[in-house]
């Protein structure tokens, strides 16, 4: 299951708001179950949203609200960057981690895994080249052991093309 949202000023979650990570980001929001407890999890991208450092502006992150009985907890929430540990990547000026996501169970192991797309990627010293992120759900959320990174085959192919498809 699956509806569009637009993060501004936050997201309505049930009787809540949730903080956007970035004003103006917008990004499709999924429902999956990430860690296999029967809840539906939600999951967004803030394309737009700048990481720790000066150098890090409109990385992007990906924004996890874990649910539960009472539906979508705000107050357990997470984010994820390109430079949270065992990432495959670190956050970059422009990179727009998060631009699309999409939650699906990929390996049939019951449990919800993430796919994120950062279109502006730099990869193998191309601007822009794109990059897709796999992180597989696992009991406890994401296995950090587990990931995967997919870049375009040809150095031609334009970022959007790899990491923005919708």
């Amino acid at each position: 299951m699956r509806f569009r949202a637009t993060l501004g000023a936050g997201l309505l979650v049930g009787m809540g708001t949730v903080p956007a990570a970035a004003h103006g980001a917008e990004s499709t929001a999924h429902l999956c179950d990430i860690d296999g407890d029967g809840y539906a999890d939600l999951v967004t991208g803030a394309p737009n949203a700048d990481g720790n450092a000066p150098d890090e502006v409109d990385s992007g992150a990906i924004v996890i609200i874990p649910g539960g009985p009472a539906g979508p907890d705000p107050g357990r929430s997470w984010r994820i960057t390109q430079d949270v540990p065992k990432t495959p990547d670190r956050n970059e000026v422009g990179d727009g981690f998060g631009s699309t996501t999409l939650c699906a169970d990929l390996d049939n192991d019951g449990f919800g895994d993430v796919v994120a797309g950062a279109p502006g990627e730099r990869v193998s010293g191309l601007d822009d080249a794109g990059m897709v992120f796999v992180f597989y759900g696992s009991p406890t959320g994401f296995d950090a052991q587990r990931h995967q990174r997919w870049t375009p085959q040809k150095p031609k192919v334009a970022g959007a093309a790899v990491a923005d498809a919708r």
